[in-house]
């Protein structure tokens, strides 16, 4: 029996170690696109639909990502969730209570941080545009040397391009802050509607 076991997982270390499209069917049944055909199938037709422990294992672990469990699937999911019984149901309670307050306090820290790392943003562009504002002008007298001209305008676009790319940086954190804003807010209002269907059921 000893040895079994450690077949069993020498197969199974062997198993992540190829590539996916190698890997068998059971493998790979836990991708997202497996996880909505197993939802799909259990809302229309139940008849062939068959119970799947590792797609329930990861249902119950990502129902709050879109990429598993889109916004059209949810409601079947809700459906799904009905029906789990017994230790299931009771982990499935548990593991939702903690999503709720992990996404609290992640709410929290975000926006403490957010409130002050948003005055900083402001203050320092402010700054920023009072500096620039106050600069005076500059006027440039020809020379006779074309070359030094040349040099500052090369130094003056490089500038510029510096500062675009810094706007752009910019833009794009508080672009993937307001996104994971909002996953959070949906892993949160997902969790409290699991939370309220299997505790009042």
């Amino acid at each position: 029996m000893g040895k079994n076991k450690r077949r069993k997982k020498q197969r199974d270390a062997d198993a992540e170690d190829l590539p996916s499209e190698k890997r068998s069917k059971t493998d790979q049944d836990d991708s997202p696109p497996q996880v909505q055909a197993y939802l799909r199938l259990f809302k229309s037709h139940r008849a062939e639909w068959k119970f799947k422990k590792n797609l329930q294992v990861k249902l119950l672990k990502h129902y709050h990502d879109v990429r598993y469990v889109p916004d059209s699937l949810f409601n079947v999911f809700l459906e799904y969730a009905k029906g789990i019984q017994g230790l299931g149901r009771q982990r499935t309670i548990d593991l939702a209570r903690k999503v709720v307050e992990e996404a609290q306090a992640t709410a929290e820290k975000v926006s403490d941080s957010t409130t002050d790392s948003d005055s900083s943003d402001s203050e320092s562009e402010v700054k920023n545009e009072v500096k620039a504002s106050s600069s005076e002008p500059t006027v440039t007298k020809k020379t006779e040397d074309s070359s030094d001209a040349e040099g500052d305008e090369g130094d003056r676009e490089e500038e510029q391009s510096e500062e675009e790319k810094k706007k752009q940086a910019v833009l794009l954190l508080k672009q993937e802050e307001k996104n994971s804003k909002q996953a959070l807010l949906l892993k949160q209002k997902r969790a409290k509607q699991l939370l309220e269907l299997l505790e009042t059921a």
